[in-house]
């Protein structure tokens, strides 16, 4: 799990099973399916998709949530915020580092 900050607002994110599930339940698709979609950005930046990448951090912010607690559905929780910096390098990579720490541990370790 980890904190980041979305328009000023702390965020907490946790990939995992339920995120997966939840993500799948909002959007219709497989979360790794629209993962693929943006592999090697640094070689085409033309991948980097900004709302999938609030996607992301929504589905893994209601997987943060205590299981069951009520959480709000995408453009309800996107409207909480004033405003999405893309130049916030730490927004941005920390919603891929969750991903990729929750959802491809393998390739990490060798």
């Amino acid at each position: 799990m980890r904190e980041i900050n979305i328009g000023g607002k702390p965020v907490q994110l946790r990939g995992g099973p339920l995120a997966q599930l939840y993500y799948r339940q909002e959007f219709g698709i497989d979360l790794l399916a629209d993962v693929q979609k943006m592999r090697d950005p640094d070689k085409d930046p033309s991948k980097v998709d900004g709302v999938l990448l609030l996607q992301l951090a929504w589905c893994m912010a209601k997987g943060a949530e205590e299981f069951g607690k009520p959480f709000p559905p995408f453009p309800k929780w996107l409207a909480q915020f004033e405003y999405i910096d893309w130049a916030d390098e730490d927004m941005v990579n920390g919603i891929m580092n969750e991903v990729t720490d929750s959802f491809f541990r393998s390739t990490l370790q060798g």
